[in-house]
């Protein structure tokens, strides 16, 4: 589905529905990938994103349809996941930035994300956040001290 632009918003109460119809749209290596097993969110589930407490859930918006979602949790560890129909479009990276950016206003020290060897997308994803990335058998550990370091940006030649 196109969507020329996205807006990042912080979950509320009122985006469970949205968040459990994103969700309930995602294929079987995808919620495999954010869960380390096949897990199918319940209505409970998408309500305890979406009211926060011991974490902070950011949803990528396309209008009214969430098309993204990562969670910043108290312990510093973050997780995410872009609808594969939305995939390299920068939705992944903004949503990584406003994560950080929360984690730095809440103080932590540094944001650790878990993905299994074959997520390459996460992994990537962290390597452009400047996560250093450790290969631990089958789970790659990446981890971020939150300092100024800025984002990778890719250098465009110009032609003359």
């Amino acid at each position: 589905m196109p969507c020329e632009d996205f807006r990042l918003k912080i979950a509320t109460t009122e985006d469970w529905e949205k968040i459990y119809r994103f969700y309930s749209s995602l294929d079987q290596e995808d919620l495999y990938y954010r869960f380390f097993h096949m897990y199918v969110i319940s209505q409970e589930d998408a309500r305890v994103l979406a009211r926060g407490g011991d974490h902070v859930t950011v949803l990528a918006m396309c209008g009214e349809e969430v098309v993204g979602e990562g969670t910043v949790y108290e312990d510093g560890e973050i997780a995410l996941i872009v609808d594969k129909s939305y995939r390299n479009r920068g939705i992944g990276k903004r949503i990584i930035e406003e994560l950080i950016k929360i984690g730095r206003e809440k103080g932590f020290e540094r944001l650790t994300f878990y993905a299994l060897r074959d997520n390459t997308a996460m992994i990537k994803l962290g390597e452009i956040a400047n996560f250093v990335i450790r290969y631990k058998g089958e789970i790659v550990v990446g981890e971020r001290v939150l300092t100024e370091t800025p984002l990778k940006t890719q250098h465009l030649e110009r032609a003359n």
